[in-house]
């Protein structure tokens, strides 16, 4: 199984780094993934709206800050200018307008916002950002897939053969779902040549599939007389169910394995396609 390091934010440190498998049936303890998310309070905040509320005052004070520091740098400008047009005479100001001589005016202009300083609220206010982003990007893993899996549990279990039949079709199978009664353990049917191929079965379960589920499938795919069979389990498969299936022409294929089939990967998750594309939205 795969893991993903998740880098605990402010209140969990001293306790180590967290580490949450997120996908098979330990992705479902997704909880753990989201405590790990910078709150307000880690950064002296009361709450979102408080964040919110000093957003819009920083904003202002820095509009503020820039108004006063340009200001202060154009008078600065002209009675510089003015004092040399006194004492040197209005041909001067032809050198003042030469590049080099306006940079000088970012010295005043940088030490005005200095001295103005910034807003109270504003370091911690771009800490918790900084630490919300880079939380973001780490947890985008599990959010993508939560999405999907948590669509297809509230699915019933004939809308899921249905999806699952859908995507095989845009893949370009020949999928059917089968009759709602009488399957024999068969959810979805894979036709190659006009004769049936694979046999499915497909599990919403939260947990791990065991090893009880591989063998009624491999006893339905011999009953079917197919060549091959695959269990569909979002919550992934026990290490019995994979020891069973190792031996046996079946192929476990568990809510991130499907995910990327899904997009248009894992071209032979189920064998040969005849085309493939990606439907993020199906």
């Amino acid at each position: 199984m795969v893991e993903c390091e998740v880098v605990p934010s402010n209140r969990m440190r001293g306790t180590g780094r967290k580490r949450v498998n997120y996908y098979g049936h330990h992705y479902f303890e997704g909880d753990a993934v989201h405590a790990l998310a910078p709150t307000p309070r880690d950064y002296g905040f009361a709450d979102l709206d408080e964040i919110s509320v000093v957003g819009d005052e920083v904003a202002k004070w820095k509009a503020a800050r820039e108004k006063f520091s340009y200001s202060l740098t154009a008078v600065i400008g002209v009675v510089m200018a003015s004092i040399a047009v006194g004492i040197w005479g209005w041909n001067v100001l032809y050198s003042l307008l030469i590049p080099p001589v306006w940079l000088l005016v970012l010295i005043p202009n940088t030490l005005l916002e200095w001295a103005y300083g910034e807003h109270p609220g504003a370091a911690r206010l771009a800490a918790f950002k900084g630490a919300d982003a880079r939380w973001h990007r780490t947890a985008e893993p599990f959010a993508e897939h939560e999405r999907a899996v948590k669509g297809w549990i509230r699915m019933t279990g004939l809308d899921f053969e249905k999806a699952i039949t859908r995507i095989l079709k845009a893949r370009g199978f020949d999928a059917r779902v089968t009759k709602a009664s009488g399957d024999g353990g068969v959810d979805v049917e894979i036709f190659a040549n006009g004769r049936l191929d694979t046999v499915i079965q497909c599990k919403r379960y939260k947990s791990a599939c065991g090893p009880s589920v591989v063998r009624e499938l491999y006893g339905a795919m011999l009953h079917a007389g197919a060549a091959r069979a695959v269990l569909i389990c979002l919550g992934g498969f026990s290490a019995a169910a994979k020891e069973f299936a190792e031996r046996k022409p079946i192929r476990l294929v568990d809510s991130k394995q499907l995910i990327e089939f899904r997009n248009g990967g894992a071209e032979d998750l189920f064998g040969e396609s005849h085309r493939a594309e990606a439907l993020s939205d199906l």
